[in-house]
């Protein structure tokens, strides 16, 4: 089911045609979404997705994976501790 990236489903899956995208300005919550450089999920797309919600955050980890935790600490746990600091 699932294609190049998170975002790139292909075949005949059920879900290959179910977008919510339209649906992300309805979210209010704050929201932070990551991206790492060397991840399959285009770091770009998530940034375009913080922009999208209501109260959005993006974290870019320059070194990081899909695993940034790991391999990108420093700056993804900065980023996440910051993010939760800053909740009202």
């Amino acid at each position: 089911m699932q294609g190049p990236s998170e975002f790139g489903v292909v075949g005949d899956a059920l879900l290959k045609d179910w977008d919510r995208k339209d649906d992300l300005k309805k979210l209010k919550i704050p929201v932070l979404t990551i991206g790492g450089e060397h991840d399959t999920m285009d770091p770009k797309q998530m940034e375009w997705m913080s922009n999208e919600v209501q109260n959005g955050s993006y974290l870019h980890c320059p070194n990081g994976s899909h695993w940034s935790m790991y391999d990108d600490q420093e700056n993804y746990f900065n980023g996440v501790t910051g993010f939760i600091n800053a909740l009202p």
